[in-house]
């Protein structure tokens, strides 16, 4: 048994550390001291300040979606003639990394990606007048885009007459469904619907299923909390008045942002000094892709069934960025979308080598994989626009 003072002194040492883990927030510092000695590029390039409209853009992208469904309905609902168009995509589609060349943003003006340049044509210049709805998220994955499909096919207040889906190479390496995603399962209807998706013995349903587990999961924690809570023990009402006393403590209140720190300073250094970069070519091939096409083909699916017009499209590639490891690895990509057109009827309209490397981002010290610059994406957006008009018309039987 240790002595008295050394435990003492043990946990004098580790309070000090704390507090100067919360002060001084080395992790930062090293993120920051990183970026200066391998010349990354300016925060300031990395948009934050951007055009924000919660009738026409998903806000939690994909953590609370529930709240953002709800108000899409509201407001969709008010407008019961007016076409609607879903946009359903990854960061690309609601980030802005400025190129080279481009200005600092300016103070107090909100940018706007192609999705929300979009949103303004239909609503104040196109011939066809639409709302244009963008529920995307960082990294989106097939099953997500198709549980969300599933949850909009559900609700004829929510269903869009037209449905805009980024494929995307590097998506066809995600998978799973985001945790903040599980609460729409809430609504016992879909929970049915989801049940029902993980039983049909396709190759996203063990996905849908891990989902259910990990939503029982959650609500049995949640009610066993809200058990401790009505009748709590002496342990937990000591732990309470702990966190409460602690939580009065700004810095400590702020540990999350701490996490993050740590976060960060290791994704540099996997960057930096590995050198294991998100431009690094990958081959992507077994379940996953095997999942994405089938969760692809089941979206076409339901498009059909619903009246749905679909317009998929081949996301833009930064031409400074190899994003294939072998030509291979692109012949059976291609392949794979060659499928998807013929098994759903449908042309993918292919923007891969549409926009010009000077139009993209940089991200850390080399070129953004992913990320388009101010003039990128209203470069994108002259692209889309016909094509999305070309299908709205088409809704109307015009050619």
């Amino acid at each position: 048994m240790r002595p008295l003072g050394s435990v003492a002194a043990v946990f004098a040492a580790t309070s000090v550390f704390l507090v100067g883990i919360f002060v001084a927030r080395p992790f930062q510092k090293v993120s920051r001291a990183l970026d200066t000695a391998f010349h990354a590029t300016p925060a300031w390039t990395q948009v934050s300040a951007l055009a924000h409209d919660p009738r026409a853009q998903e806000l939690s992208t994909g953590e609370h979606p529930l709240k953002s469904l709800a108000t899409l309905s509201s407001h969709w609902q008010s407008r019961p003639d007016t076409k609607k168009v879903v946009i359903i995509g990854n960061s690309q589609t609601m980030a802005m990394s400025l190129a080279p060349g481009e200005p600092p943003p300016a103070a107090g003006a909100e940018e706007r990606t192609w999705t929300d340049w979009t949103t303004a044509h239909f609503a104040d210049e196109a011939p066809t007048k639409a709302l244009v709805y963008r529920l995307s998220a960082p990294g989106m994955s097939y099953p997500e885009a198709l549980w969300y499909m599933e949850y909009l096919a559900l609700h004829p207040d929510l269903r869009p007459d037209a449905l805009v889906l980024q494929i995307n190479y590097q998506s066809f390496w995600n998978g799973g469904v985001r945790a903040g995603m599980l609460e729409m399962l809430e609504e016992p209807a879909f929970h049915e619907v989801i049940e029902r998706e993980s039983r049909a013995e396709q190759p996203y349903s063990e996905t849908f299923a891990n989902a259910l587990k990990d939503y029982a999961k959650k609500a049995a924690s949640a009610s066993k909390a809200s058990s401790e809570a009505s009748s709590p023990g002496f342990g937990s009402a000591l732990e309470e008045l702990a966190r409460g006393k602690l939580d009065g403590i700004p810095g400590f209140k702020a540990r999350h942002d701490q996490k993050e720190d740590l976060i960060e300073m290791l994704y540099r250094s996997r960057i930096y000094l590995l050198r294991l970069k998100p431009t690094t070519a990958r081959s992507i091939s077994g379940t996953r892709v095997i999942q994405a096409v089938a969760c692809l083909d089941r979206i076409l699916q339901f498009c059909n069934e619903q009246k749905i017009k679909p317009l998929l499209f081949l996301a833009p590639v930064n031409p400074e960025v190899k994003l294939y490891r072998t030509p291979e690895d692109k012949d059976q990509f291609f392949a794979r979308i060659h499928e998807l057109e013929a098994k759903g009827h449908v042309t993918v309209l292919s923007l891969e080598n549409n926009i010009p490397g000077a139009m993209w981002g940089r991200q850390f010290d080399g070129p953004d994989p992913l990320h388009l610059g101010r003039q990128g994406h209203h470069e994108m957006a002259r692209q889309m626009i016909p094509a999305i008009e070309a299908v709205l018309k088409g809704q109307d039987g015009v050619q």
